[in-house]
């Protein structure tokens, strides 16, 4: 009898040490589970907090002042675009002109400029075959013939520097710095450098060098110079 009762007691005895054993595994596996559910939580909120601000800061146009003027950019048909407004002249009066550019003013100003001086009612822009053949070239003559003819400026496309193959039609079309006498010429050219200037010995023509195809940011920088320095036409 003793000796049942003896191993009834040793049998409890093993049957707790088991669900001693038993116990800490399961609290581990419980904590387990819990901190990978928190950290998926952790990673869910993030991501729609990261949907969120990404979807604000693009809907949200930012604002900010450069040399003077006040720009806005924002964003169509998926192009980041920069607008603002500026007081030109025409015919000795104010008047505000609205301009909308595809490059950051910031950004188009590190390309040197050095035109002051005043510009013909009469004015060609003349690209050379490498610079009329950049694909944005046509959204570069758009951009100036808005700016000049805003300004009451008669402009018109050219060419220079054409191959001896050239059509008859694009000869005629040639207008280099030596057409400056009575009009202002806007030579726009390839180049080592995107830069902007006079030429040495035709002051009335205004060269635009262009490397790597910069037309646009090319032309637009020029049309921030002009803002910049109040242009006037004679």
């Amino acid at each position: 009898m003793e000796a049942e009762e003896k191993k009834v007691e040793e049998k409890k005895e093993e049957i707790k040490q088991e669900i001693k054993h038993e116990h800490p595994k399961k609290e581990k596996g419980e904590k387990t589970f819990k901190a990978i559910l928190i950290v998926l939580i952790i990673i869910a909120v993030g991501f729609l907090i990261f949907v969120f601000v990404k979807d604000y800061v693009n809907l949200k146009p930012s604002e900010f002042d450069y040399h003077g003027l006040q720009y806005t950019k924002i964003r169509e048909g998926g192009i980041d675009m920069y607008k603002t407004s500026a007081l030109l002249f025409k015919n000795g009066e104010q008047f505000i002109y609205n301009l909308v550019i595809r490059h950051d003013p910031k950004e188009l100003d590190k390309i040197p400029v050095d035109i002051n001086g005043s510009i013909y009612k009469k004015l060609y822009i003349s690209y050379d075959p490498v610079t009329v053949r950049c694909k944005d070239a046509p959204l570069s003559s758009w951009r100036l013939g808005d700016f000049f003819g805003a300004l009451g400026v008669n402009a018109s496309g050219a060419l220079h520097n054409l191959p001896e193959d050239a059509t008859e039609a694009e000869k005629e079309s040639v207008k280099t710095c030596a057409d400056s006498l009575d009009a202002t010429v806007v030579l726009i050219r390839e180049g080592n450098e995107s830069k902007i200037y006079r030429d040495a010995m035709y002051k009335d023509c205004i060269i635009v060098d262009v490397k790597d195809c910069e037309v646009l940011q090319s032309s637009e920088r020029l049309v921030l110079a002009m803002i910049d320095n109040f242009f006037i036409t004679i």
